[in-house]
Parts: C-alpha cells; sequence; structure tokens
C-alpha cells in the first residue's frame, strides 16, 4: 500500500461544530479536473492511486490522481486565535490558542467587530494555521467517487447536516417556513462554499468517510 503523509484540512464553521458534536464523520471535495458532464467514473487503480474517468461509449480515459488514501490522518485546520496574535510570532510552547467556533454562542459575539463590551478578537485565517494549534484529527476510513447530487438524507446527515426550518417564505400574503432536510442544507452550503450555481453542475466528488480520533481540550 502507497503511504502518503499525513495532511491538513480545512473546515467551514458548521462543519467546525458538526466535528466538535461528533455527527459529522463525511466530507466531499471537489475533484480538479478537466472533466465534463458526459464523463463516468471507471473505476479506481491499484491501491487507489487513481481514478479513471471515460466516456460510456470511448477506450479513452483520463486518470486523476487522488490526493487522500485509507487509512491517512487528517489535521483540521480551522479559523482561530492566540495570545501573540500573530501567525509567525505564535509559540506553540506559550501561547494560548482560540478557536472561533467555540464562541458561537459568546453573548459578546462570535467576532471582535459584534462584541457588545468592546472586546476585539483578531481571528485568524484557518489557512494559516499551523499543524501545532490544530486540536481535531481525523482518520480516513473509505473513499469513494460520485457526482455531488448523488448526495442521499443519510449521507447528508453524515457531513453533518440536520433538518431545520427555512427562512419565512410569503404564500399568497401568508408567511410560512418549510421544514428542509439534510440534502437541501447541505446543498446551500455547498452553493455558499463554491458560489451560486455550484451544485447544479454536479461536480464529481471525492467522498471521505473518517473518524474522529482525537479532539484536544
Amino acid at each position: 500500500m502507497i503511504k502518503r503523509k499525513t495532511k491538513p484540512i480545512l473546515f467551514s464553521l458548521e462543519m467546525i461544530l458538526a466535528l466538535l458534536a461528533r455527527r459529522k464523520t463525511q466530507a466531499r471535495r471537489k475533484i480538479k479536473a478537466p472533466l465534463t458532464s458526459e464523463h463516468l467514473f471507471k473505476g479506481f487503480g491499484p491501491n487507489g492511486y487513481y481514478a479513471y474517468f471515460g466516456y460510456p461509449d470511448s477506450d479513452e480515459v483520463v486518470s486523476v490522481k487522488c490526493p487522500y488514501h485509507v487509512g491517512q490522518m487528517l489535521w483540521v485546520k480551522e479559523t482561530w486565535h492566540n495570545t501573540s496574535e500573530s501567525i509567525k510570532g505564535f509559540d506553540p510552547a506559550s501561547d494560548f490558542v482560540f478557536y472561533r467556533a467555540d464562541y458561537v454562542d459568546d453573548p459578546e459575539g462570535i467576532d471582535g467587530e459584534r462584541s457588545l463590551c468592546g472586546t476585539r478578537r483578531t481571528w485568524l485565517s484557518s489557512l494559516f494555521m499551523p499543524r501545532s494549534a490544530s486540536r481535531i484529527s481525523l482518520k480516513i476510513k473509505s473513499i469513494r467517487v460520485e457526482r455531488v447530487q448523488a448526495i442521499n438524507e443519510a449521507d447528508a446527515a453524515a457531513e453533518g447536516f440536520d433538518c431545520c426550518w427555512s427562512e419565512p417564505v410569503d404564500f399568497g400574503g401568508l408567511t410560512r417556513q418549510i421544514l428542509q432536510g439534510p440534502v437541501t442544507n447541505f446543498e446551500l452550503l455547498w452553493d455558499n462554499l463554491h458560489g451560486k450555481g455550484s451544485w447544479q453542475v454536479n461536480d464529481f466528488v471525492w467522498v471521505l468517510e473518517f473518524e474522529v480520533l482525537e479532539i484536544k481540550e
């Protein structure tokens, strides 16, 4: 089996909250390759190192290197802050780390600009979080390939989504709310993360199933 290094993975605030609640055991990532709506997934090569795509009536094959492998360890990047208030000056031995996801219910507000008492928190981008500041570790259990719209309600729940009521909608002068299922909520976040209309494009995705190994206190 080909071994690949432990690597970082980024999640949105909503998904960090789902990980902390241990409701999230799947993640989907767009496959970055010149694939069209006509392509079909043909299967994985030896050791899952490459995924193969082609057309229904053609021997032409597009091979795409899989950036993940079963058994690989992932460390999670999230929006953060530290007592030195910098990235370059961060010292894991002495600095305390704060995580934005821990302040969702803070009466002073999740962001410094919303703080009622004037306290300002300068959150640092998850892109620049070093491994030493990460608190969540994952291990990949399985990988598959599918179109993003192939997700079902059970998989959307495993992505960390639940049923919730929609924003109020006007129906002929009457205001109503609609109960949205996990797939609908996943679709809304997908468009929010990848741009309006991304769901309709129906890209191929890597579907990662994982277990949470550690959440540091």
